[in-house]
């Protein structure tokens, strides 16, 4: 009988412990009309598709300050995306896709985990282009932005993702030649714009500059802190 008891007491102890484990992953709602309570899974919140932080700057010639800072893009979407992030800041400078065109392309392949293509579109309306497929999540560690003037403490960056992306009439992944796309997971800690892993080079037909054409997802405004007192 001292037996039977020990063992539905462990059981009943079992039982409580498991309860308490469980119940942490669920939500429960309010009671419907007819008494049913229903259970919904806990789901952890959606991570940021865009974190950037600063790194470091040096001076170019003036006015130009070169900022270097870490990315993070995500894409929780069920189809690819493309990310489009500026290539320069400043006074006077547009918002990506709002104002001048495209005249040429370079694409870097640079080393790390995972494969990435970073392309850099070049002109007076240029940007950073990276696709991300489905579910993917790629940290570049050393990625370049410039800066025209002296750098305030604090920067707005806005970044564009876009369903597609097309200049003229043909799509951007034609211009990247081979698979635009990026691995589902990657961590680059090289320089982004390598210049030794220069993958891929394009200028328009008679380069003369075309105007992007950009299905806009959302466009997303960051703000970068920048430590000025390293100038």
């Amino acid at each position: 009988m001292l037996s039977s008891k020990i063992v539905c007491g462990v059981a009943k102890l079992h039982k409580l412990i498991a309860i308490v484990l469980f119940l942490p992953l669920l939500v429960l709602s309010r009671p419907t009309d007819q008494g049913t309570l229903i259970v919904k899974a806990y789901q952890e919140p959606a991570k940021a598709p865009v974190e950037i932080q600063f790194r470091e700057l040096r001076l170019g010639r003036p006015p130009l300050v070169y900022l270097t800072v870490e990315l993070v893009l995500r894409n929780s979407a069920s189809e690819p995306k493309w990310f489009l992030i500026p290539s320069n800041l400043g006074n006077g400078r547009a918002a990506i896709g709002q104002k001048g065109g495209i005249d040429s392309l370079e694409v870097f392949a640079p080393n790390g985990q995972g494969r990435v293509a970073i392309g850099r579109f070049l002109g007076t309306g240029g940007f950073h282009a990276v696709q991300l497929p489905a579910q993917a999540e790629i940290r570049l560690r050393r990625f370049p932005i410039s800066y025209w003037g002296d750098p305030p403490k604090s920067l707005d960056v806005e970044v564009v993702i876009a369903k597609s992306l097309m200049l003229g009439d043909e799509s951007a992944e034609s211009w990247f030649g081979s698979s635009a796309l990026t691995d589902v997971k990657a961590d680059i800690s090289n320089d982004a714009e390598d210049p030794k892993r220069i993958e891929k080079s394009r200028h328009t037909r008679d380069n003369k500059e075309i105007t992007p054409t950009i299905d806009v997802d959302h466009r997303l405004r960051l703000t970068l802190a920048v430590d000025t007192q390293r100038l």
